[in-house]
Order: structure tokens, then sequence, then C-alpha cells
């Protein structure tokens, strides 16, 4: 599944905590998950929203990374 495998990427990153990626890992639907993971990456440093946007891209997530560094007024250099 490729959604455990950016857990794993951000958590070897050091960007969640072992609780926090088992947290987020536990839940049965993508959509929780998901949610999980915002809520998280949204208490996180901007260094650290640069990290998940690399593991997006290690874990073949291009397109989602495409779809948050475009937007306008959106502009990371990541």
């Amino acid at each position: 599944m490729q959604f455990s495998s950016l857990v794993n990427h951000l958590y070897m990153d050091h960007v969640v905590t072992s609780y926090e990626a088992d947290d987020i890992t536990a839940e049965k639907s993508s959509w929780t998950m998901n949610e999980k993971l915002l809520d998280v990456l949204s208490r996180k440093s901007a260094e650290d929203f640069k990290l998940f946007l690399d593991a997006l891209q290690r874990c073949g997530q291009q397109h989602v990374r495409k779809v948050i560094t475009d937007r306008q007024g959106l502009l990371i250099n990541a």
C-alpha cells in the first residue's frame, strides 16, 4: 500500500513519531488515514512539510505533490 510507504518514509525522516505513524496506519479507511496525517502535519514545521513533499516524490505520489506545490500562491521550492 502506497500510504503506509509514505508514512514509513515520514517516520524514517523523523517527521512523524512511531506513535503517530502507528496511529495513522491503524485506521481502516484511507479517508481517515489522510485526515490523521494532515492533522499531524499541520502541527509540524515548514522543514517537516518539505520532507513530506520529498516523501511524496519518493513514494510515487508525484501527482499529489504537484497539486500541492502548483496551487496559485503556494510556490515551494522543495
